[in-house]
């Protein structure tokens, strides 16, 4: 069967196969495959989805305080972050025993209590959440799913997608991604180049907020140095989507450096009382 494509999608496919018999480095491959094949609204759309599986699967904490609290500082990441097409959705996950952050696709972030209490400051929280704002602002989720898209359900399918009246009929060749987002789907495992951009948005995104950047510095090294002895069960969930890594603690600290050392708020008193509210649950 010939598949026939309007003259938008056959300048799309005929990008598509250009990146594909072109190359260049895997970051470029997938930013320039995330931009062909996941426009805006499809990514947000698929988020939306995305966080709908997972209001099922997580539990969120039943605490208005916790919550603004964290929106409260995702909200002033958002105010200057570099993408504002989208809006962006924090939730606090009630697991204590879980010391993670993570974002899908089209801006829903979440945030578990047990990386609230493991944290000394909030300065160490934004410099999270920054940083998980860095991925949805350089799209790295969507970028990774384009990629995983073209290899797993072949150029054919894609070629198919393309042709569909108004765009990629991205959700359909995107197939069980979401019924899978319980077990893997939300949790991508990003490469070395998303970590040092998303981690740069985060001392970027620390300073222009007021915070002091060296949060960010702070919880990467306490990370790196509970994966050495440290019940792998606690940490399990971010070590394996954000490595930490002594490289990655020695690179921010060269970018705060880099920014003229500028220090910030810290916020130790308003993150021991959001602490004790989440132990007395």
């Amino acid at each position: 069967m010939t598949v026939r494509l309007s003259g938008s999608a056959a300048l799309r496919w005929m990008l598509l196969l250009t990146v594909l018999a072109v190359g260049t480095s895997c970051r470029s491959v997938g930013k320039t495959l995330g931009d062909l094949l996941v426009p805006v609204g499809q990514e947000v759309e698929m988020g939306n989805q995305y966080a709908a599986e997972l209001s099922k699967e997580l539990k969120e904490l039943d605490d208005p305080t916790v919550q603004r609290y964290v929106q409260e500082i995702g909200q002033k990441i958002v105010a200057v972050c570099d993408r504002q097409d989208i809006e962006y959705h924090f939730t606090v996950i009630d697991d204590p025993k879980t010391v993670n952050a993570f974002a899908v696709p089209g801006g829903h972030l979440y945030v578990y209590t047990g990386l609230l209490l493991a944290a000394d400051n909030e300065s160490e929280i934004a410099g999270v959440m920054g940083h998980e704002v860095g991925h949805v602002v350089a799209r790295h989720s969507a970028n990774q799913m384009a990629q995983a898209l073209v290899a797993q359900a072949g150029v054919g399918a894609v070629q198919n997608a393309l042709s569909t009246e108004g765009g990629t009929d991205w959700l359909s060749l995107a197939g069980g991604m979401i019924a899978n987002v319980g077990a893997q789907g939300y949790l991508l495992k990003y490469g070395r180049d998303d970590e040092s951009e998303s981690d740069a948005l985060a001392v970027k995104y620390s300073i222009k907020t007021g915070y002091d950047p060296e949060g960010m510095a702070t919880f990467l090294e306490k990370l790196f140095e509970l994966s050495g002895g440290q019940d792998p069960s606690t940490l399990e969930a971010i070590m394996s989507s954000h490595p930490p890594t002594r490289e990655r603690v020695e690179n921010v600290r060269r970018l705060i450096a880099d920014a003229g050392n500028p220090g910030g708020k810290v916020g130790r008193d308003e993150l021991k009382s959001i602490q004790a509210r989440i132990k007395k649950r």
